[in-house]
């Protein structure tokens, strides 16, 4: 077996308690737009490093909630921000890795105003729109895509509007299509994204590379898609 440097988990840990303690900070409300992203990435590097409880669940969840914009359907990224896919899906993941979707009216979220939502961003040639004042990324693509499937509802998406005309499409006008390896733009897509944990890293829990968060938790859900991570390694 391989050797690795130790990783000192307590550190992170320690360090990732300690960015939403100083409110008083001007960075604190500098960074506001990011918040509801950064408490993902917190939550999932926690879940990961096998410390999840290290940030209260309910003080997380609520404010989740009150970043929730009834009127748009969807969560901003800070209490009173304006509706955002990116901050919607980080919301999703949140409560789900928090076991607390419940928290949601699910069917008024997914068949009233969320689903909609989503749906009213996607652009004639398949992107998404990250909100309603229409700016365009390709990653807001992926966040409608994984949106819908932790939501149980991604049959709604267009599969050939998104990526079909989108991607495919375009490399067929290039005359590129035999350029593509279907089996290696498959595997690069479900696998590409290496962290520690997909790296074998020891002690820490598998990342689903596919939704960003724990691998036992979409495996539960019926989500997981086929990708593997390396053996762990041992601790020098």
């Amino acid at each position: 077996m391989t050797s690795v440097a130790a990783l000192d988990i307590p550190l992170h840990v320690k360090y990732i308690q300690s960015l939403g303690e100083n409110k008083d900070d001007l960075v604190y409300h500098m960074t506001a737009h990011l918040r509801m992203n950064a408490v993902y990435w917190g939550l999932t590097a926690l879940c990961v490093m096998n410390h999840q409880d290290a940030l209260d669940r309910e003080d997380m969840i609520s404010y989740v909630m009150s970043c929730w914009d009834d009127e748009a359907g969807a969560f901003g990224a800070h209490p009173d921000h304006d509706a955002h896919l990116l901050s919607t899906l980080s919301a999703i993941q949140i409560l789900m890795m928090q076991d607390a979707l419940d928290r949601l009216d699910i069917p008024r979220v997914v068949k009233c105003l969320l689903l909609a939502d989503i749906l009213s961003l996607q652009q004639p040639s398949g992107v998404f729109a990250g909100d309603a004042f229409g700016e365009i990324d390709a990653r807001f693509l992926y966040c409608a895509v994984n949106a819908l499937s932790l939501l149980g509802h991604l049959h709604e998406l267009d599969v050939e509007k998104t990526v079909g005309f989108w991607v495919l499409s375009a490399m067929a006008i290039l005359n590129k299509i035999p350029w593509i390896n279907a089996d290696k733009l498959t595997e690069f897509i479900l696998s590409a994204q290496a962290r520690l944990s997909l790296l074998g890293y020891p002690g820490l829990e598998d990342l689903d590379p596919v939704y960003c968060m724990p691998a036992r938790l979409i495996e539960s859900k019926g989500l997981r898609k086929g990708w593997k991570a390396l053996p762990r390694k041992v601790l020098v």
